[in-house]
């Protein structure tokens, strides 16, 4: 009776801090510094770093409210923390009994659901793809990274990526560069079933259960992302480092002591800043705690070679191209101390009126949960949960909520949805793994599941494949990658684009004053400065650093961009627009305006 009064007491004092939490929310205000970036955050006199402090407050209260019940109503709390954080576990990796032939079959799948998809012919997007599109092409031109491009996500995701896929090909084209996209979500399927897989060998189910968990498991992932590139999924592509790195994580439990695991660990510190800025200090973060976890454990090999490797990699950057590197760093920089500023939106309070607050509520809550849940592991002896799957789930949880940190800099409903998918990942592995342990003596009930998990695989797969498609997959490959990119446009776009393109522009690279990125790439031309995506200027010394570029570099500059209403550009960067009013003349009167320096 005493126990039970003990978990109310601990269920109820749960309620209240969360609830606390959410209380606080609105009354956390650091006074306001402006750092001279216009947008939502200057407007509402709002400090960015409020969105941080206030995460950090509403995680607070009912994780410390579970670790202090711990301490106080436990036995040997520190004992079962240490023995969690500081015990080697004999790799665990045990057979499964078909599970290489399901993980076959799967992948098998997902290979003949790629070859099925219906190519993305949606319109341009102006703004968005046109972040990807023309840094590439100035990179194409002249080799250029950081130096030649103001990077706001990553050098791989704004530049490189569609880059390569051209210098592949020995093509340009908006149809290649999607493409990419589409194999980023074939990469990241896979991904998932390689996560599933592995986390299965750390399970100890009994192995016919064993193989349905993986089956369960990986049909439930890979269903959380489509080939869909318009719209969003609960999972993105964009997550590709953090899932191979948790998979590397999990390789160090099964594969001791192997050096290209921590070889491959340590590239990842250095890739993940180039794939995107915000995945990089995640990836980068959950390295420190991998260091951290070698150290308790002492296993001062495994940290001597990750520390040194990750070393080597950076100075090899460094060596390799010392003016990208110091461009890199500036760069990085830059974005992190200014992106909340330039694209933030206030967080919704939770439990409030406030748009999207019950989908960011919904969220917070699942963040909370699943950090809870796998702290007590820490402290429960079940045997269904091997010391390497606890330490997992952990893992997993700190990475759901450590990337929340996206949704806070910038928090609408996409953004926030986005995040989602970890917290689906944690809790598919928890709650299966406790169902089918339940089930472990009940033969009939194991049939029935069984046999409604393979109905479910086949809808969610097979339906999805299509045997016409299959056989024409070249054939339709190739006319898609070489599909001219007027197919891409609207006619009133075709129309604007080649009246432009019938100006004569004395030069090979023109500025925009815009936020349609994409019509460099269009007109086949480069940007004169860095600062080819406008929308990511922000602060007064940046736009000062352009006006500096503009006076040396540029004879013509586009402006009046049909995304420009989103955030009145002449407002938002009024230190510039004043210095075009005054230094060049309207040249041509269109869709766009073409405005030329004044040589006087």
């Amino acid at each position: 009776m005493k126990i039970r009064k003990e978990k109310i007491l601990l269920n109820i004092s749960l309620i209240i801090s969360f609830l606390l939490g959410c209380f606080c929310w609105k009354y956390i205000n650091l006074e306001f510094n402006d750092p001279g970036i216009r947008g939502i955050y200057a407007d509402n006199q709002f400090n960015a770093f409020n969105e941080i402090l206030r995460y950090i407050v509403f995680i607070f209260f009912p994780i410390s409210t579970y670790l202090i019940y711990n301490f106080f109503f436990e036995e040997n709390t520190l004992d079962k923390i240490k023995f969690f954080f500081i015990t080697k576990e004999n790799n665990f990796s045990k057979k499964i009994i078909y599970i290489n032939i399901c993980f076959s079959i799967i992948i098998l799948i997902i290979l003949l659901e790629f070859l099925s998809i219906n190519f993305p012919n949606h319109l341009i997007d102006t703004y968005h793809e046109g972040q990807k599109l023309s840094s590439a092409y100035k990179s194409y031109l002249d080799g250029s990274l950081w130096s030649g491009s103001y990077i706001t996500v990553g050098i791989f995701y704004e530049t490189l990526s569609s880059k390569f896929i051209w210098q592949l090909f020995d093509h340009i084209s908006i149809g290649l560069t999607r493409f990419t996209d589409v194999v980023y979500i074939l990469v990241l399927k896979v991904a998932l079933i390689v996560l599933c897989y592995l986390v299965t060998k750390q399970t100890s189910l009994k192995p016919i259960l064993a193989n349905l968990f993986f089956i369960i498991n990986a049909t439930f992932l890979v269903s959380l992302l489509d080939y869909n590139t318009a719209t969003l999924d609960l999972i993105s592509y964009r997550e590709i480092p953090i899932i191979f790195l948790t998979i590397l994580f999990i390789m160090t439990n099964l594969m001791n002591n192997n050096i290209l695991v921590l070889i491959l660990i340590s590239l990842m510190s250095i890739l993940s800043m180039f794939w995107g800025v915000d995945r990089g200090l995640v990836c980068n973060f959950l390295i420190i705690l991998m260091l951290i976890n070698f150290f308790l454990q002492k296993d001062f090999k495994k940290l001597f070679y990750l520390v040194g490797f990750i070393s080597l990699f950076w100075l090899f950057f460094y060596l390799f191209n010392k003016v990208e590197f110091f461009y890199f760093l500036e760069n990085t920089f830059l974005i992190i101390k200014d992106f909340g500023y330039i694209y933030g939106i206030i967080h919704p309070v939770p439990f409030s009126d406030d748009m999207n607050s019950s989908r960011a509520t919904k969220t917070l809550f699942l963040i909370v949960l699943s950090l809870i849940v796998s702290l007590s592991l820490i402290f429960t002896k079940e045997k269904h949960f091997p010391l390497q799957f606890k330490r997992l789930l952990l893992f997993l949880a700190i990475i759901g909520t450590t990337s929340y940190l996206y949704a806070l800099g910038r928090s609408d409903g996409p953004h926030i949805k986005q995040i989602f998918g970890f917290q689906i990942i944690f809790f598919s592995f928890f709650i299966f793994n406790e169902i089918l342990n339940k089930f472990s003596n009940k033969i009939g009930s194991l049939v029935s599941m069984i046999s409604i998990t393979i109905i479910i695989t086949i809808f969610l797969f097979f339906s999805n494949i299509k045997l016409n498609n299959i056989l024409s997959y070249q054939e339709r490959l190739v006319k898609y990658l070489y599909k001219p990119d007027s197919n891409f446009l609207s006619k009133q776009d075709n129309l604007t684009i080649n009246e432009l393109k019938s100006y004569s522009f004395q030069d090979n690279c023109i500025d925009l004053f815009t936020y349609d990125a994409s019509i460099l790439y269009l007109l086949r031309k480069k940007s004169c400065t860095k600062y080819y995506f406008i929308n990511s200027l922000g602060s007064k010394d940046n736009q000062r650093k352009f006006i500096k570029e503009i006076g040396v570099k540029t004879k013509y500059i586009i402006t009046n961009g049909k995304t420009d209403y989103w955030d009145p550009i002449h407002k938002k960067y009024a230190i510039v627009n004043d210095f075009i009013s005054t230094n060049f003349y309207l040249d041509k009167d269109a869709s766009y305006m073409i405005m030329k320096i004044n040589k006087n």
